[in-house]
């Protein structure tokens, strides 16, 4: 067994999954994908071990000890320049808003108050330093199966571009699986995961070499692989 080694540059596409209350990719639920976004930044937040410390009569130390810090969550914060609704939609609670009432076109989203219970899958296609040309092209890909707690940030309107952040957490237990997507394999011959997302699994990187989904403004329908 060889390993491989590599170098991600550059936000390729990103897809967003709606999850159920249980962390499960929902079929005939919504998914979206853009490319309209700056960055994807993840933060770890440790729980800190336990310190033992205890002089001697002399003040000497007669027990130094401390337990290692434990991983709780990574939290997730995209910084989007292209306003899609229904990402805002699928990602925090708030509503979409429709042009001329129900059935009409989707044309932006509402900021309401309260606690965000949405569940969500995040996606990440990225280059790789060194990237082949041809039929050989590699891609990074990162998969964060189950966020939850998502807000919206500041939106400022000024001379200049417009651009919006949400953050959310992770959350274990995720029912991810393998996968509703077939993102390994080849092009030809696609496929889900190998191995599927286990219950302390908060994210994966890895190298694919199946194109990333084309980008489109709207939610779809997620169906079965």
């Amino acid at each position: 067994m060889t390993t491989q080694c590599f170098s991600v540059v550059r936000g390729k596409r990103v897809r967003v999954t709606e999850l159920d209350a249980c962390g499960i990719p929902v079929i005939g639920g919504s998914f979206a994908v853009s490319d309209g976004f700056i960055q994807v930044a993840i933060t770890a937040e440790l729980e800190s071990g336990d310190e033992f410390i205890q002089k001697n009569a002399n003040g000497a130390l007669c027990i130094n000890d401390r337990s290692p810090d434990a991983l709780k969550r990574l939290n997730v914060i995209v910084d989007w320049c292209r306003v899609d609704p229904d990402v805002v939609s699928l990602i925090t609670i708030n509503p979409v808003e429709v042009n001329g009432g129900s059935g009409g076109d989707v044309v932006g989203f509402r900021i309401q108050e309260g606690s965000a219970d949405t569940n969500w899958g995040l996606e990440v296609w990225t280059g790789l330093g060194g990237d082949a040309c041809g039929d050989d092209v590699e891609y990074g890909y990162l998969l964060i199966p189950y966020i939850t707690g998502a807000t919206l940030g500041d939106i400022t309107v000024e001379n200049g571009a417009a651009t919006f952040q949400t953050t959310g957490y992770t959350h274990g237990n995720s029912g991810w699986g393998v996968g509703p997507y077939e993102v390994i394999g080849t092009n030809a011959s696609p496929t889900v995961l190998d191995d599927a997302i286990g219950a302390t699994d908060h994210a994966l990187l890895r190298v694919v070499s199946v194109d990333p989904p084309a980008a489109a403004c709207g939610a779809q329908v997620l169906t079965s692989p």
